[in-house]
């Protein structure tokens, strides 16, 4: 919904945030399609019970949903930028892809990949959830 206010305000110029939200969705973009392309060739070789933690997969366990949310931010941003006054609702949409990994994907995939794979337990201690970030080192 934020694209609609794009659409039916064509007086608003384009400003700073416009940019930062050009910059959000092409670095979510760019994530979601690494991290994609990474697990195909990792499932095309992977033996039993391997996992994958190398990649952006070692920033984050869920590095494509974390690009999902990022380009539902971009869009957020980019209906901010064009009525500020609409910042409550524009929101909205990465407000529910984010209760919707953290509540229900995420909680699901991972209950299943410590079923299937126990040496899943050793990449929850190392790698951050949802955020990508530096992975944690075991001692």
């Amino acid at each position: 919904m934020p694209i609609y206010l794009l659409l039916v305000r064509r007086n608003h110029s384009v400003g700073w945030i416009d940019a930062i939200a050009v910059l959000v969705g092409v670095a979510a973009v760019g994530l979601e399609f690494v991290a994609d392309l990474q697990m195909h060739r990792f499932a095309r070789t992977k033996q039993p019970g391997q996992v994958l933690d190398r990649g952006v997969w070692a920033w984050s366990r869920h590095p494509n949903y974390f690009g999902e949310f990022s380009f539902w931010l971009a869009l957020a941003l980019f209906g901010l930028a064009t009525d500020p006054a609409a910042w409550w609702w524009v929101f909205a949409g990465p407000a529910v892809m984010l209760a919707l990994f953290e509540g229900a994907s995420i909680p699901m995939m991972e209950k299943r990949s410590l079923e299937r794979r126990p040496t899943y337990q050793d990449v929850i201690d190392r790698v951050p959830r949802f955020v990508p970030r530096p992975p944690r080192r075991n001692p």
